[in-house]
């Protein structure tokens, strides 16, 4: 929160990732697609910028730099980052050079570096009282994890209390016998009580630990009488006497406790009354967050403009020779001596190129041509797309700075090497690497990603909630690849489908003979003819306006499919062109994304062998080729095989749909999450509201939701703190610091009441709610 400025709307884990790649020596940051990798790689550029840092952003895809660099561009579309090179536009070949000839030709803005450095002051101060903010906020929620997992456990003993009794403790624990009691629980478990630790016990010892535990026994006889529905215990404590209540001793166990419990509820209970109230704390970052999201937009533009200026008394001879000699070592013909001298100049007036342009783009395998080669150059790198990297084109990427930071998901396609692992093995033995340790450093076994998600000490940034697909689509990829970790986040009204059709996942059943194709996989003729069919209907008959993209796993099925499609009539490839209709095997859709992606499966009983093997072997294909649809993904291929093929991201995909949706067990106070939650809902229900329990807004669930009906466009999130260490959703208590700020600009009202309050005053919290209901 003190570190990380807000250019763009920001979940608590993406800020997490950018705060670690500012600040720490190597940062690994995961996720699956849709997640938000290109924003946080996008947002720590602009923030390394205002934290006058340097960057060099590279990867092995241009796909990958194209989703970065696009989002890199301050309001007069002027860039933010130096793009050295281009797939789409091979004339880009922008080196240190043309950066020293930019420099030198444009013309300075001396009055934007005073404004620059007021806004520069009011920004890091305004994020400077944000972190002292949120340090109350990250208190109470480590405070409210402690009380929710102490409060979860005392919530189930309550169902075997007698309601007075657990009423009473309560208030008073501190009246039951704690001490005592245990002392001769203790006893009672050793004499009465059979099992293989508890060995039977000589007649004259028993009587000897009984008569110990007299005094103990007495004060908890006596001291249990001011403890409502407490069982009477027997006068005296002999054995015969403990055996008849046993079950009264451990019904009084679970009082106590219940009793222990409670008391130890109390110091994080005095915590958070010390605090500020949540709500506040939320309003007030609310609205710092506000302020330095537009003091971030006016320092960029003012940011570029006062990196013009040059320093005063710089030679600019020197620099312009510099230029000259560095094009001139891009031919190989230099003298050795001229080289030497010209990497002394740069080194001494590097600082003033990176100043002037402090954050550069390349591709893993052009930055040898663009970026010159000294050591620790910037202040971080960042490789994107990191799980198909290999590990040597990485190292003259991180030869080149400080710090270093990796983005990758190894669940999407992986780096590809034709080094076979018998050679890569003889390689190492050649060169004397022969420990186990040195094993990791394969190459045909190890990404970049891998290698720096293994390093001791780095634990990967997780980024879990998807912003990409329709929740159905989504589910796939969370339940087949991940865990389950997924949460959708989608905003699906704004998703376009075709008119008449549903979003999520689609199948049309076609039993067609899969054929070999040689050394590019199989195809099938029917699914093609399925396939042109269905684009008819969607974009002629249908007349969709959005994207569609076409996959299957095979390049043999790819090309008929291409061919099929673009060469059937000048209408259907006027319509292909303006949908964008992009047709290719997944490692073609790497990066890219469309509203309705067709997915012919060319795959069944029938087909060979290879084939086979190669689905069952690349499951990370299908989580691209599923996770590139926005709206809509329809399979096409054999449905019937597909159930029961034996190859689990295929059968996952054939499934019936119930099935893909996540139905966690109910617990005991369903549809609420805690007793507290039900006690309130029932409370509001007594003054005439209409709470909704488990409301769900935004891929999270609220605990009860007042929503307006009508004109009335009141929206109140009511939320019990301190019932349970986790939300429902999975999440951590300190995530709702930024869930609250994101339901705010949504125009929802927050109110958040710990247990202790609904305990100690029921009536005032709905009072509070009711007031919050009546205003407009």
């Amino acid at each position: 929160e003190a570190i990380v400025a807000d250019t763009a709307p920001l979940n608590n884990e993406q800020r997490s990732a950018i705060a670690s790649l500012l600040v720490n020596d190597v940062t690994v940051v995961t996720g699956p697609p849709g997640t938000g990798k290109s924003q946080v790689v996008a947002s720590t550029i602009i923030n390394a910028r205002l934290h006058h840092q340097t960057v060099l952003f590279a990867s092995r895809n241009h796909k990958a730099i194209d989703a970065v660099v696009g989002r890199l561009f301050e309001h007069d579309r002027r860039p933010l980052i130096v793009r050295t090179n281009s797939k789409d536009d091979p004339s880009i070949n922008y080196t240190f050079a043309d950066a020293i000839q930019d420099m030198l030709r444009t013309p300075p803005c001396p009055e934007s570096n005073e404004r620059m450095k007021r806004v520069h002051e009011e920004l890091f101060t305004l994020l400077d009282e944000r972190g002292k903010k949120a340090i109350f906020a990250q208190r109470a929620a480590e405070a409210a994890t402690a009380l929710g997992e102490l409060e979860e456990r005392r919530s189930y003993i309550a169902k075997n209390l007698p309601e007075e009794m657990s009423l009473f403790l309560d208030k008073k624990p501190e009246l039951f016998p704690i001490k005592n009691f245990q002392k001769v629980l203790r006893t009672v478990h050793r004499l009465c009580l059979k099992s293989p630790d508890n060995p039977p016990i000589p007649a004259f010892l028993a009587l000897f630990r009984l008569l110990w535990i007299l005094p103990s026994y007495t004060i908890t006889r006596c001291r249990l009488c001011n403890v409502p529905m407490s069982p009477r215990l027997p006068s005296l404590p002999w054995l015969a006497a403990l055996k008849e209540s046993l079950s009264k001793l451990l019904l009084l166990e679970q009082a106590m406790e219940y009793a222990r419990i409670r008391i130890e509820c109390r110091p994080y209970e005095a915590t958070l009354a010390e605090l500020p109230q949540m709500e506040d704390t939320v309003s007030k970052i609310y609205d710092l967050t506000k302020r330095i999201r537009q003091l971030a937009g006016l320092a960029l533009p003012l940011d570029l403009d006062s990196r013009t200026n040059l320093d005063e008394g710089i030679n600019r001879e020197e620099l312009d020779g510099l230029r000259a000699s560095l094009k001139a070592m891009r031919t190989g013909l230099d003298e050795d001596k001229i080289r030497q001298e010209t990497l002394c100049v740069l080194e001494k007036r590097v600082g003033h190129i990176l100043k002037a342009f402090p954050c550069w783009a390349v591709t893993n395998l052009s930055v040898g041509s663009r970026i010159p080669l000294v050591a620790s150059l910037f202040d971080l790198a960042v490789i994107d797309e990191a799980s198909q990297s290999d590990i040597p084109s990485a190292i003259p990427i991180l030869f080149r700075a400080r710090r270093a930071g990796v983005v990758g998901d190894p669940f999407q396609l992986s780096h590809s090497s034709r080094l076979n692992t018998a050679r890569d093995t003889m390689l190492r033995r050649k060169v004397g690497l022969k420990r186990v340790d040195d094993v990791r450093f394969a190459y045909t076994e190890t990404s970049i990603f891998n290698l720096f998600a293994a390093t001791s000490g780095v634990s990967p940034v997780f980024l879990s909630e998807t912003y990409r697909c329709a929740e159905e689509i989504a589910n796939y990829s969370s339940h087949t690849f991940y865990s389950g970790r997924l949460r959708v986040a989608t905003n699906e009204s704004r998703l376009i489908r075709p008119r008449g059709v549903s979003l999520g996942i689609h199948w049309t059943e076609v039993n067609g003979k899969i054929q070999s194709g040689g050394g590019s996989g199989c195809y099938c003729r029917e699914e093609v003819d399925e396939i042109l069919r269905l684009i008819r209907l969607i974009l002629l008959e249908n007349n969709f306006l959005g994207t569609v993209g076409v996959v299957t796993p095979f390049r043999q099925q790819a090309n008929r499919l291409r061919d099929a499609l673009f060469e059937s009539d000048a209408r259907l490839y006027e319509a292909l062109g303006r949908s964008k209709v992009h047709i290719d095997t997944a490692h073609g859709f790497q990066g890219d994304e469309r509203d309705v992606i067709v997915f012919s499966l060319c795959a069944g009983p029938d087909m060979p062998n290879g084939s086979r093997a190669f689905l069952r072997e690349n499951g990370n294909l299908f989580n691209v080729a599923v996770s590139r649809a926005r709206a809509v993904l329809h399979v096409v291929g054999n449905r019937e095989w597909a159930k029961r093929c034996g190859i689990r991201h295929v059968e996952d995909l054939a499934v019936p749909r119930e099935r893909m949706s996540e139905v966690s067990p109910h617990g005991p106070w369903h549809p609420h999450e805690s007793p507290w939650e039900e006690k309130l809902y029932k409370a509001l229900l007594e003054v005439g509201l209409e709470p909704r329990p488990q409301f769900p807004v935004s891929g999270r669930r609220l605990d009860l939701a007042l929503v307006g009906q009508g004109d009335r466009s009141v929206k109140i999130d009511i939320e019990v703190d301190g019932d349970c260490h986790r939300n429902p959703d999975g999440t951590r208590k300190m995530d709702d610091l930024w869930r609250d700020i994101k339901l705010q600009g949504m125009g929802w009202k927050v109110l958040r009441f710990w247990t202790y309050m609904l305990r100690e005053d029921m009536s005032g919290c709905v009072k509070k709610i009711l007031k919050a209901w009546s205003e407009p």
